[in-house]
């Protein structure tokens, strides 16, 4: 049987409270949490090295965590908390041990960072205060401590086992720091892309092949399989509206000013806000005090007048939200439900239905709130929200419809993977024509080179199709060609390879590898996707070895970069090899 979701909105709170009741009449509040906690807290969540995890031991990592340290956390909450519990299975796997005295320590660092500095607060004070900011038990605080240093004194172990000796560090060095310049002759497919023929059979096996891919616009990859898309409809209470419809007497804004003036419009003299005074100043110190000083009433009047139409704009907008919410709730499950365009004219709200959309799109559709993104991809259709709050006014959604993740039909995005079609045929045609062009230069030359490829471009032009430019005459194709600066090779920026040289006007890591693996004066045919699709034909002129006296000279601080590196990268890879015997199954909650 499905769960009405509908039905379990509109009468939760009474299934809920009566639920409770019974539970707490029948068996007191002790035996109906111990209930519920046999119901819900003994069945696993997971396993860390062959070990089940209950719900129950993991509810309390996260709710310690949470508040001791996590506060803050991006990440999911859930997924961190049982990266630190495999952790803490692992330190103490490996006998790791915390003493009392670390604890104590630990917690004296913590009072240090909450009052600033150092002090001589008893630690049974620091941990009082401790619990009651973090909202926890003692048990808690000092468990949750004790875990922080196992995993840090973990770290430390583990990062401690792994060295770097000077040699390493120089081959590093040397390998990262040597550097090549080339001539190259570029041959960019746009400059053919119009002139390329395709046909029916063409664009549709094009679009067949790149149909279930998610495009890659970075490294010039077509696919044109698309993230799930969904349709809202939404009744808003835009604030801006809402201010048209209240209003605001002058005691309103009187008593405003009054009760605000010495926190906002109180004027403060030159010498106060420069933190000097004059000698005038400090005689008068000695004496009455002078009466402060206010901005002007009428100079503050109209800006109080916005910030309580403001105020009072947000109250109607949770007035009239709500009373459209009441009805949502009242006609849930019933055949006939009023629409919500009828319900936003009704009260005079602003309704919309919007375009398809992705998850990521969904801060452009309503602005600053995350309740769109987070609810709208998990809602059944026609399952109203209730009210959210956002920086434009208060509102309600409901899904109408919805699209799978994939591409749509051919017809739809036709021009699109006719033109990746054409990119992709000039870069093959243009890799063809560097080919013939090597066969025919003699020892290199590229001048020559250049005049072999800029005649074969010039027939492609004149031999195009009369799609291309009808009505005008071929136009000669000039080839670019040059010399680069002395370049580095390429190193991998997030997970891919990038070398930025300015010669070429882009990113060309494919370029800058190939550079490094060919003999001076040696000729290569490199092609780039990245960015505007080029084909390179390259020749080395020259390469310059590390040099080794600056190595030397900052050795010290190369060993402690290098050091560094190597072990976070081996804390990934370890970690990730600690994450395959620690499995969180889907089914926790919270």
């Amino acid at each position: 049987m499905k769960f009405d979701s509908n039905w379990f909105r509109k009468n939760q709170k009474k299934f809920l409270g009566l639920f409770v009741v019974v539970l707490m009449a029948a068996w007191g509040i002790g035996p109906a949490i111990s209930m519920l906690s046999r119901q819900f807290g003994e069945k696993p969540v997971g396993t860390i090295f062959g070990k089940d995890i209950s719900q129950n031991e993991f509810n309390d990592a996260i709710r310690r965590w949470s508040r001791v340290f996590l506060q803050q956390s991006p990440t999911p909450i859930g997924e961190t908390v049982w990266k630190q519990l495999m952790l803490v299975r692992e330190a103490e796997r490996l006998g790791i041990r915390i003493s009392d005295e670390e604890v104590l320590e630990g917690i004296r660092m913590m009072g240090a960072r909450l009052f600033g500095g150092q002090i001589n607060i008893p630690v049974d004070r620091i941990v009082a205060i401790l619990c009651d900011s973090f909202g926890v038990g003692e048990a808690q605080l000092l468990q949750t401590i004790r875990e922080a240093f196992l995993i840090e004194k973990l770290d430390r172990f583990i990062r401690d086992s792994i060295k770097v000796s000077s040699e390493e560090a120089w081959q590093k060095y040397s390998w990262q720091n040597e550097q090549a310049k080339v001539k190259y002759i570029a041959l960019k497919a746009k400059d053919i892309v119009d002139y390329m023929e395709i046909n029916d059979d063409e664009i549709q096996s094009f679009y067949n092949e790149h149909c279930d891919t998610f495009p890659n616009t970075f490294e010039g990859i077509p696919g044109y399989k698309e993230l799930e898309k969904v349709k809202i409809e939404y009744i808003m209470a835009r604030y801006d509206d809402l201010k048209e419809r209240v209003s605001v007497s002058e005691e309103e804004v009187r008593k405003y000013y009054e009760d605000n003036k010495n926190t906002k419009y109180k004027l403060e003299s030159a010498s106060q806000e420069s933190g000097v005074k004059s000698q005038d100043a400090l005689t008068q110190d000695s004496g009455p005090k002078t009466q402060d000083s206010y901005k002007p009433f009428d100079e503050v009047k109209e800006e109080i007048n916005n910030i309580l139409k403001r105020q009072k704009a947000e109250e109607l907008a949770i007035e009239l939200v709500n009373k459209v919410d009441d009805q949502i709730t009242t006609e849930l499950g019933k055949t006939e439900r009023t629409s919500f365009e009828e319900l936003a004219k009704k009260s005079s709200l602003t309704y919309n239905i919007t375009a398809y959309f992705e998850k990521k799109e969904a801060h452009k559709i309503i602005h600053g709130t995350d309740k769109l993104a987070l609810m709208a991809f998990e809602r059944e259709k026609y399952d109203p929200t209730p009210p959210f709050d956002c920086s434009e006014g208060r509102f309600i959604f409901q899904v109408v419809d919805r699209k799978p993740p994939g591409a749509p039909p051919l017809a739809e995005i036709r021009n699109r993977v006719e033109m990746d079609l054409r990119k992709e045929k000039a870069l093959r045609k243009m890799r063809e024509l560097a080919e013939i062009c090597m066969e025919k230069m003699k020892d290199g030359n590229f001048d020559e080179g250049v005049k072999i490829l800029e005649a074969a471009l010039f027939e492609i032009v004149k031999q195009g199709p009369t799609v291309a430019r009808p009505g005008n005459e071929a136009q000669k194709v000039t080839v670019e060609h040059s010399e680069t600066d002395y370049f580095s090779r390429p190193i991998y920026s997030g997970d891919f390879l990038s070398r930025y040289i300015p010669a070429l006007h882009g990113d060309r890591p494919n370029v800058a590898s190939k550079a490094f693996g060919i003999k001076k004066e040696d000729v290569a045919i490199v092609v780039e996707e990245r960015g505007e699709k080029t084909c390179y034909i390259i020749s080395l002129v020259d390469k310059k070895e590390a040099d080794k006296g600056k190595f030397e000279e900052g050795e010290d601080r190369i060993l402690k970069i290098y050091l560094a590196e190597k072990q976070e990268a081996f804390m990934i890879r370890w970690i990730d090899s600690l994450s395959q015997k620690a499995k969180l199954e889907a089914r926790y909650s919270m």
